[in-house]
């Protein structure tokens, strides 16, 4: 089943990274919490769905990641996947992130 205005997506590796991530509304609201996963394309965050809702825009700041932006592309129970706006140029290094979390399982 196709939907009307979807297109493929595009796939980037996930690495296990977590660290605290301060979010920003476009309303000025900021709350912290941590993230679970992240990719080029994306990050996501464990969070009360109920503060985030679908499109919804996003300033991030994470420890060794900085700041970067972008939409809630989905929630679910527990988290919100963001996209960012602009593909990360690299994923960061360091003890908290696990390589190939998309090989594991």
């Amino acid at each position: 089943m196709k939907i009307n205005g979807s297109g493929p997506r595009p796939r980037h590796e996930r690495f296990s990274f977590r660290k605290r991530v301060e979010v920003t509304t476009p309303s000025g609201e900021t709350f912290r919490t941590q993230s679970q996963d992240l990719s080029r394309s994306g990050i996501s965050l464990s969070v009360n769905a109920p503060l985030m809702q679908n499109g919804q825009f996003l300033e991030l700041h994470a420890e060794g990641l900085g700041d970067v932006s972008g939409t809630v592309a989905r929630t679910y129970d527990g988290g919100a996947a963001v996209q960012f706006r602009e593909l990360l140029e690299d994923v960061p290094e360091g003890d908290d992130v696990i390589r190939g979390l998309d090989k594991l399982a």
